[in-house]
């Protein structure tokens, strides 16, 4: 008989999305999907100052001016800046095409060895992936899933050092972002949504814990409220599962 694997889970940093998923699973590759570029950021800045808080150290992989990624805080009690000035957290940029030529569409190894090298020869705690969709080859379905698969493949490489990962991206309305969805709903340990059910209540969103591999949590859409300047809230409506304490 094998051995059994001792879950462990980290917390979102957002108290209503813990409540409903259990947190996010530690070591392990998760995935959330977002509407837009804006909720996806809120979600990736709260789990990783949440992180850097514990003293835990972050790297963010993102395909856009890092600039970009911090304005989405300036309004808010989070100070990223200290933690970059020590080092604690640490941005790993690529230009999108830059990505595509130098082949980390297929070549993941060399991505989490640079991640590793920046960080000492040790692997952060969380490693978050911002736009994780770039990552992936998206010419047609089968290579999506082969992209997929060895993402995650390349997550799990590190034994006891590898980090939680939490890649992004904005689920665009086409057949590549649904093809995309259902890969990494295969592939990763955790799947998270986040929607928008009426484009017209803008600050009205809905989450929902698609794949995690724990039983109690709540498996159907919730309401939630984005507040600016705090986050993700309950609308007050939801029953919480019984879980032990998010790290």
């Amino acid at each position: 008989m094998g051995k059994t694997m001792h879950l462990e889970n980290l917390s979102w940093g957002t108290e209503v999305f813990d409540n409903l998923s259990g947190g996010v699973p530690a070591h392990l590759m998760s995935v959330v999907e977002t509407p837009d570029h804006h909720s996806g950021n809120i979600v990736l800045g709260q789990f990783i100052y949440d992180g850097l808080k514990k003293g835990e150290r972050c790297v963010l992989i993102t395909f856009e001016s890092p600039l970009s990624f911090l304005e989405n805080f300036y309004h808010w009690d989070l100070n990223f800046k200290d933690y970059l000035s020590s080092e604690q957290f640490i941005f790993l940029n690529y230009q999108p095409n830059i990505a595509y030529e130098a082949g980390l569409t297929h070549d993941y190894d060399s991505i989490l060895t640079e991640v590793r090298q920046m960080c000492g020869g040790q692997m952060p705690q969380r490693l978050v992936i911002h736009q994780v969709d770039t990552l992936v080859n998206l010419n047609n379905p089968l290579l999506i899933n082969v992209s997929a698969q060895k993402l995650a493949a390349a997550a799990l490489s590190y034994g006891t050092d590898r980090p939680t990962i939490l890649g992004q991206f904005v689920k665009f309305d086409d057949e590549t972002h649904k093809n995309l969805a259902v890969a990494f709903q295969k592939t990763a340990h955790g799947y998270f949504a986040i929607t928008q059910p009426d484009p017209l209540l803008p600050h009205k969103y809905s989450f929902q814990a698609k794949k995690i591999p724990w039983f109690n949590f709540v498996k159907q859409p919730t309401a939630v409220n984005l507040v600016e300047g705090e986050g993700f809230k309950s609308d007050g409506s939801q029953r919480s599962p019984q879980r032990n304490q998010v790290a």
